[in-house]
């Protein structure tokens, strides 16, 4: 758990908290494609943008930016969460979603699908 919560600047007790009780909230959310091709999107237009090396330090400010996009997203989907609770699991989710691409990438590559 450390690593997650050091990569989306959270406090270890609370990520694993909010992934113990809404983990499979978090994951059905992230295999919507309504709601992860839109991150995916604006995760490659920020890549754009910035113009640098994609690193932790990228992502957590990737991961920053996208909370405002999902919080309401989250609150179409289940409006029982507290404002906290929201914020970690926007944090959480963007962090799964991308991820996934970068793994789903570097398989590609490494098998020359890319």
């Amino acid at each position: 758990m450390t690593n997650i919560a050091t990569r989306i600047d959270e406090d270890e007790f609370d990520v694993e908290l909010i992934t113990t009780n809404y983990g499979d909230f978090i994951e059905n959310i992230s295999e919507n494609h309504s709601i992860f091709l839109p991150i995916l999107d604006d995760f490659e237009k920020f890549k754009i943008a910035n113009n640098v090396t994609v690193d932790a330090q990228f992502i957590r400010s990737f991961i920053l930016k996208e909370i405002d996009f999902l919080i309401p997203v989250l609150k179409k989907h289940n409006n029982t969460f507290t404002a906290d609770e929201y914020r970690i699991i926007a944090k959480i989710l963007t962090h799964k979603v991308v991820l996934k691409s970068r793994n789903i990438s570097k398989i590609k590559k490494g098998t020359g699908l890319s």
